[in-house]
């Protein structure tokens, strides 16, 4: 099982100036409708762009891939965004029982351990104590 949660908030520059939103736009934009398998969009609030998007799927598959190679590629074109992707993989060895979370700043991903519903057992669900007894 993979759950996925993520917003971005899109900014072309993290220096405090007038921004050229419409070009960046346009380009996620272009990039947006070239995705394969996932549905993303861009929406604005009181002039602030952002995407919010969440994701259930079975495997690691290409819909995960796609949507982290976007979060990486929104940094690149608008260096000023920021957001977060909260990730579960319950197939990936390394981090099976727990979140990971990539921060997007400065046009860079980085990856943290996540502190608030790790350990997934027994923050989240419970182990069932009848399997494990003989």
């Amino acid at each position: 099982m993979v759950e996925l949660h993520s917003w971005i908030t899109i900014s072309e520059t993290y220096e405090i100036c007038e921004e050229d939103d419409d070009r960046v736009i346009q380009n996620l934009n272009q990039i947006i409708q070239g995705l394969r398998y996932i549905d993303v969009s861009i929406k604005v609030t009181n002039g602030e762009y952002y995407i919010e998007f969440s994701l259930y799927t079975n495997h690691f598959s290409a819909d995960v891939k796609e949507y982290l190679n976007f979060f990486s590629e929104v940094g690149k074109i608008a260096k000023g965004s920021y957001g977060l992707v909260y990730l579960y993989n319950d197939e990936d060895e390394t981090h099976c029982n727990e979140f990971q979370i990539l921060r997007l700043s400065r046009g860079e991903v980085r990856k943290y351990d996540d502190r608030i519903l790790s350990p997934f057992v027994p923050t989240i669900e419970d182990v069932d104590t009848e399997l494990i007894q003989d």
